[in-house]
């Protein structure tokens, strides 16, 4: 199961560096509920892909409510 975590973190990383980004009219994302997110990323495994999305927050120190499927580490996360 950890190893199955890692590859989809992998996995959510490359897709979270490379996916183009769509800001709201401010210019930055709004805040996304958890049903939100998953409807935004149909394809993955909900399970893993709220593991990660806790595991981004957490590690980043961003309120799990603005990490996004199209949220970008250094421009919208602030990772460098």
């Amino acid at each position: 199961m950890e190893l199955a975590i890692l590859v989809a973190a992998g996995f959510w990383a490359a897709l979270l560096w490379n996916v183009v980004r769509i800001p709201t009219g401010s210019g930055r994302f709004s805040h996304v509920t958890e049903e939100q997110f998953l409807s935004a990323i149909p394809e993955a495994n909900p399970e893993i892909a709220l593991k990660v999305r806790s595991i981004v927050s957490e590690q980043l120190d961003v309120p799990l409510d603005e990490i996004h499927p199209d949220s970008h580490f250094i421009d919208d996360l602030k990772c460098d």
